[in-house]
């Protein structure tokens, strides 16, 4: 197993306990893993060794090649880079993300968004009909 996919399952497993929904997608022509969190309303992460196509932005980003964490604004929306050596902090930062759209939205307005976003996504191609659900 490499080491991208190795983070990936540790990652995954640690969000799974940690009650949200992941879903996962594998890159079929690079050496990436896409993990979709609460049907999108989490966002996704971005797992890999090399640098990613400019017009996909994702909120956080885990790169071999960081070696600190960094914030960055494009357009309106944060995005966060991680080195693989500070995957405890992405985790931490996401379950404070988390945190912070409960209280934002409430519990029932959180499960909601999720339903919609499944319902409104689940045969779009690409990621939503090529992903795995994790359980």
């Amino acid at each position: 197993m490499n080491k991208v996919s190795e983070i990936a399952y540790y990652v995954a497993e640690r969000l799974l306990s940690g009650g949200l929904k992941v879903q996962w997608y594998e890159s079929y022509s690079t050496n990436s893993i896409y993990l979709k969190l609460d049907y999108g309303v989490m966002n996704s992460i971005r797992i890999s060794d090399h640098k990613g196509k400019k017009h996909l932005k994702y909120r956080y980003n885990l790169l071999s090649d960081r070696k600190s964490v960094n914030k960055h604004f494009d357009d309106e929306y944060p995005r966060f880079y991680y080195g693989f050596n500070h995957v405890e902090r992405m985790l931490a930062d996401n379950f404070q993300y988390k945190v912070e759209r409960l209280t934002r939205y409430g519990s029932e307005n959180y499960r909601n968004y999720m339903v919609i976003n499944l319902r409104n996504n689940k045969f779009n191609r690409g990621f939503w009909t090529k992903s795995k659900e994790l359980v």
